[in-house]
């Protein structure tokens, strides 16, 4: 989290984006996943990781 925070700092935001997410997640998310032998044969851990998010959706709210 610090991260996403740090970056969005960086971009003179005081927030997060799912961008900012999206961006690092793979980065400071990937150390957490245990692949077995046939796993990290296929993919990489921020493949997995890019994925996941891939098929997630922003929520969005409606501002009026």
């Amino acid at each position: 989290m610090r991260a996403i925070q740090a970056r969005a700092i960086l971009n003179e935001r005081d927030y997060c984006t799912p961008d900012d997410i999206k961006t690092l997640a793979a980065a400071v998310c990937s150390h957490r996943l245990t692949l077995t032998i046939e796993g990290e044969m296929k993919t990489t851990k921020e493949q997995i990781i890019k994925e996941i998010l891939g098929a997630i959706s922003v929520p969005v709210e409606n501002v009026r």
